[in-house]
């Protein structure tokens, strides 16, 4: 994959770095150049990129253009769809660093880093199912002072791992810095919870938990008072897709008969371990 420079179609002088790539199947020569469909001026291509290719031949590349993290994927035997920008999270905010991956199925992963402010950077990603028409909500693996040259990586059943370096203040007022590299395991196809709600049917109280897929999930039960929050316990649970009622445990359930304002916090638990955002839902014990 390389850069091919075009006039840009606006009547100037100025040019556009647009994608182009070629293939060599195994054993093959390499095919005819396919320049990338892009939306110009913005989508053209300024500097990184990447490309991976899955392990039933698909193709997903990336750049970073004028908006910033920019994919495009390729099924196999086909052609390469339109590519897609990743809009700036806000004014004089960027997109940059894009990675790609597919895991052991043919899933599709695209990363970038996501800068929310000065110091504070994000490194998220999505995932596409072969197969599926649209790519799946945004997950964040990492956050951190600043976040440069992540890689990512996947195993055969899909769990992923992300790796970058990073800097940090080395001490206040100093202006001295320290530079490491940082890993973290991460499964962007954890499921989406829809919905938790509280029931009180049949004395104790219960969780109803929906999610897309069956999971399983980690239950956290906090008490409040005021300001403070206390922890109450942990527990985790299976859940079906839809809607599953979870009762807690005997434990659980004697440590919420003290009246008084609690709040659930459920997490969907990946398959290395990862818990996804927490969903909260808050019930009282009346006396």
């Amino acid at each position: 994959m390389w850069p091919a420079s075009e006039p840009l179609p606006d009547g100037s002088t100025n040019f556009a770095s647009l994608p182009e790539l070629s293939y060599r199947p195994a054993g093959g020569d390499f095919g005819p150049v396919e320049r990338i469909p892009v939306e110009l001026p913005k989508q053209y291509l300024t500097l990184g990129d990447d490309i991976a290719i899955g392990p039933q031949g698909d193709v997903l590349v990336a750049w970073s253009g004028t908006t910033g993290a920019t994919f495009a994927l390729r099924p196999a035997g086909g052609t390469f769809e339109h590519a897609l920008s990743i809009e700036r999270p806000g004014p004089y905010l960027l997109n940059y660093e894009p990675r790609v991956a597919f895991d052991g199925s043919g899933t599709a992963v695209a990363s970038w880093v996501r800068q929310m402010g000065t110091h504070d950077h994000r490194l998220v990603a999505m995932m596409r199912p072969r197969g599926a028409a649209a790519w799946g909500p945004v997950r964040e693996i990492a956050a951190a002072r600043h976040i440069f040259t992540p890689r990512i990586a996947f195993d055969a059943r899909g769990a992923g791992v992300a790796v970058w370096s990073h800097e940090q203040l080395y001490s206040s007022g100093s202006g001295r810095t320290e530079h490491g590299i940082d890993a973290a395991a991460f499964d962007p196809a954890l499921p989406d919870i829809d919905a938790v709600k509280v029931s009180s049917r049949g004395g104790a109280p219960a969780l109803v938990v929906d999610v897309t897929r069956a999971t399983r999930v980690t239950i956290a039960i906090q008490r409040l008072a005021g300001k403070r929050v206390a922890r109450v316990g942990r527990m985790r649970a299976k859940a079906r897709r839809g809607r599953t009622r979870i009762r807690l445990t005997r434990v659980l359930a004697e440590r919420l008969a003290r009246p008084g304002d609690y709040r659930f916090a459920v997490a969907v638990r990946g398959r290395d371990g990862t818990l996804g955002a927490p969903v909260r839902a808050a019930f009282r014990v009346k006396r």
